[in-house]
């Protein structure tokens, strides 16, 4: 984790029956730095995170830190979008099978 000092971050959560759902904006704090901080500070378990992960320009060697998270994370559903980039959420749906999902505008998920 590291320090971010960019002001327009936003992310949502959503308690649902089967955990929270994390919506992420851009993540410009960090993926793992927002998750954390829903973990801190809810009691429920994620069940799914969605949305930008702000990974597209980041190395591979951090990319796959963040991967062993996720996985770790155990959350049930994942859609990385928009500024996680192609080849991340390639890796992601490697390493993660089906619980990467592709998602889009539009696009709708049954929690």
């Amino acid at each position: 984790m590291k320090d971010d000092y960019f002001k327009d971050d936003q992310s949502l959560v959503v308690e649902t029956d089967k955990g929270l759902v994390v919506i992420l904006g851009c993540s410009h704090a960090g993926v793992v730095n927002i998750l954390e901080h829903v973990k801190n500070n809810f009691d429920d378990k994620i069940y799914a995170v969605l949305g930008g992960m702000h990974l597209k320009s980041e190395k591979k060697d951090k990319v796959m830190e963040i991967i062993d998270y996720l996985t770790a994370l155990d959350a049930k559903l994942l859609v990385p979008m928009h500024c996680t980039g192609i080849e991340v959420v390639s890796l992601m749906k490697t390493r993660l099978g089906d619980k990467v999902k592709r998602g889009f505008t539009g696009k709708k998920f049954k929690i």
